[in-house]
């Protein structure tokens, strides 16, 4: 099947994104928008970099025409989710995760995400299991291995918490969120030093904020 001008537009949009260029990356997400206004991937891909820019009503009312479009995108639902979440609505952004994964059992994204959600309820137990199938579907899933662990760890399960990061770092080791929550894991377990290795390793990787022109 021939590509039309707006998969073009959509696929540079989204390249462009992942290389950090927002600002060129929302005018060609508009570009393909304006040529076909129900193009789904456009709409739920301009979603997330709204999202990523903390822009979450523009989000959700994105991921909204996209369900509008096709009532069976589990991605729509599951990222519409992310952003009501981020609205404060724990609710809505449940409901869309669940909606996501009656769609498709075996999307690992919307079974974290479920998992965070259940987890900060207190259901911990029911949100470990979300997490390990999140895993099972895919085993290298950094961000998954990350919130298992910090399930374990509020479990005072520390030997699983520290397999978990320990694998979470092994795939990502620029990865942020696992630097913090292994530190956390040292500091608890009276490993100091190693703690702050872990904690400057953080700091490092941390992104500059962007310089305000005068």
């Amino acid at each position: 099947m021939s590509r039309t001008k707006a998969d073009v537009l959509t696929e540079y949009a989204t390249f462009l994104a992942q290389q950090g260029d927002a600002a060129q990356a929302e005018e060609r997400y508009k570009e393909a928008l304006a040529i076909d206004p129900h193009h789904l991937i456009a709409l739920n891909n301009y979603a997330v970099l709204l999202s990523d820019q903390g822009r979450y009503a523009q989000a959700v009312e994105h991921c909204s025409r996209a369900i509008e479009a096709k009532s069976d995108y589990a991605d729509a639902y599951s990222n519409r989710g992310l952003a009501l979440y981020s609205l404060g609505d724990h609710a809505g952004a449940v409901t869309d995760q669940l909606r996501a994964l009656s769609i498709r059992p075996d999307f690992p994204e919307a079974h974290n995400n479920l998992g965070i959600l259940l987890f900060e309820e207190g259901k911990i137990p029911d949100a470990i299991k979300h997490y390990e199938a999140a895993l099972r579907l895919r085993p290298t899933f950094s961000q998954a291995l990350n919130s298992l662990a910090v399930a374990w760890f509020q479990s005072g399960d520390m030997k699983k918490t520290e397999e978990c990061l320990k694998q979470a770092l092994e795939l990502s080791p620029r990865y942020i969120d696992a630097h913090l929550s292994y530190a956390k894991l040292l500091a608890a377990t009276d490993r100091p030093d190693q703690a702050k290795q872990h904690y400057e390793q953080a700091v490092k990787l941390a992104p500059q904020p962007p310089e305000i022109p005068f």
